[in-house]
């Protein structure tokens, strides 16, 4: 599920178990298929990415909106969501983020071994 607060900013995230709430978070669930953390990483990026002209507390951000919002995802040949482009697309993510911070961190060790 995808929640967002809807009174006071467009914060959207992904909450993978069922959880209590207030009345001030809408849940949104997506329709097409089951959401799986890469599915719903990629969908949570291209929502904020078209949220990002809301400002906090904006009455014009509220259910109506969210609801005529038009969100592009690749689509494959048959004009179908590609969801396997999708899921390929964030794992690659992931092992760079993992790469970054691995080269980050020998960086440091090996300052540190100049150092001593």
């Amino acid at each position: 599920m995808v929640t967002y607060h809807r009174s006071h900013t467009a914060t959207i995230f992904y909450q993978e178990k069922p959880y209590f709430t207030g009345d001030k978070i809408k849940v949104m669930s997506y329709r097409d298929c089951e959401l799986n953390p890469e599915l719903a990483c990629y969908l949570l990026t291209v929502m904020r990415k078209a949220f990002q002209n809301f400002a906090c507390g904006q009455s014009s951000f509220n259910e109506n909106i969210l609801k005529n919002m038009e969100i592009r995802l690749p689509v494959d040949s048959n004009d179908n969501i590609d969801y396997t482009y999708i899921t390929t697309f964030i794992q690659a993510q992931e092992k760079l983020s993992i790469k970054n911070v691995i080269d980050w961190k020998n960086k440091i060790i090996n300052t540190s071994k100049k150092c001593i």
